[in-house]
């Protein structure tokens, strides 16, 4: 498993691969990885030599560690920080998705600072287009506006 992330990470570096952001965060094969499959260009993988971490504790975002809420965050701002980062890990979950595509924790961190009361409010959250504003705002704003 670690082997074939450590060939796409470098597939993705080399160019031959690029993140499809309107393919939910998948990947998309590049002109250059085109002339690849086509034998019209070289890939030279290199084997990782450091061992990947047994650490088992992941984040909502399917990343190791822990993601701890911005510490320019009030009391209040990092307890809906964390109501928000549950109901993310919930619609990615229902979506089989992972939570950054939902929202990475940059927006959830402006959401719980900006406390937007409406749509319109909604909208001006930093990382908010118009596509996850359709998707998600009814759901954020619940939460939102049940800590008031």
């Amino acid at each position: 498993k670690e082997e074939w992330r450590s060939i796409i990470r470098q597939l993705t570096a080399a160019g031959f691969l690029c993140l499809d952001s309107e393919g939910y965060g998948g990947l998309a094969i590049t002109g250059t990885g085109h002339a690849l499959l086509r034998d019209d260009a070289d890939f030279q993988y290199r084997q990782d030599t450091i061992k990947a971490s047994t650490s088992s504790s992941k984040t909502s975002s399917g990343r190791k560690g822990t993601t701890a809420a911005p510490p320019d965050l009030s009391n209040n701002d990092t307890a809906l920080f964390g109501r928000l980062k549950e109901l993310r890990l919930r619609l990615a979950k229902e979506r089989g998705v992972p939570a950054y595509v939902i929202f990475p924790d940059k927006t959830l961190a402006d959401m719980a600072r900006r406390r937007p009361q409406n749509v319109a409010e909604f909208a001006e959250v930093n990382g908010v287009g118009a596509a996850k504003l359709k998707k998600f705002a009814a759901p954020f704003l619940d939460i939102i506006v049940s800590e008031q």
